[in-house]
């Protein structure tokens, strides 16, 4: 999903690369996706890099598969099924997280310089178009969030009814927990050429600190 992220949205130009790009012309906060840099990009290259999405999708549904395989012996029932809880609203969290991205190809196209020139004679259309988009695009994320918050919930339960075989510092590293992290980054602003990049692919790669944190703890 991070590979897709790069494909899909990071600009051409270098200078582009920073947090306050992306917080206000990527992210659906902002207020000036009319001015995406995706604009810039190839359409073949934005349908490419939205339809990864889902692909990653379903490796993140087998990743977090390892949740219950992990606790599967336990004599805990609540362990258990806290664990199918986590790992089916991890999954939620990371399946609609794949239509959020996949959505993020249309921003691309609404503000492609193509269209938006044949669209200057209807600018509130397209504004009014973009707006919905926009919302759409929080409704999503908003769903999403559910999820996850479901799914790192019931990992606390998970860890804490263990018996030791998942700790429950592992919980703390949780999915959704990137969250005040992605806060901080836009609050402080960073530079590029790794502010776009981070803020763009946090979640992914805080994802990929929690698989390896989870294989050392099983293995």
């Amino acid at each position: 999903m991070f590979f897709a992220d790069l494909v899909l949205y990071l600009p051409l130009v270098r200078s582009q690369w920073s947090t306050a790009v992306y917080f206000a012309r990527i992210d659906p906060g902002g207020g000036q996706l009319l001015q995406s840099p995706m604009r810039e990009l190839s359409e073949q290259r934005m349908m490419l890099g939205g339809a990864l999405g889902p692909v990653a999708a379903l490796l993140y549904a087998v990743g977090f598969l390892c949740v219950p395989a992990a606790v599967w012996s336990t004599d805990s029932t609540l362990c258990w099924c806290a664990s199918v809880v986590a790992a089916l609203g991890l999954t939620g969290m990371m399946i609609t997280g794949a239509c959020y991205h996949a959505l993020f190809t249309v921003t691309g196209l609404i503000s492609s310089k193509q269209f938006a020139a044949k669209s200057v004679e209807h600018r509130d259309l397209l504004v009014s178009l973009i707006s919905s988009h926009q919302r759409y695009l929080r409704y999503t994320y908003r769903l999403g969030a559910g999820f996850g918050a479901v799914g790192c919930g019931a990992l606390v339960v998970c860890c804490a009814s263990s018996a030791g075989r998942l700790p429950l510092w592992l919980a703390t590293i949780a999915p959704a927990c990137s969250a005040p992290l992605k806060k901080m980054l836009k609050a402080r602003g960073m530079g590029p050429p790794l502010g776009l990049v981070l803020a763009g692919g946090l979640t992914n790669l805080w994802n990929l600190v929690f698989f390896l944190a989870f294989a050392l703890v099983v293995s």
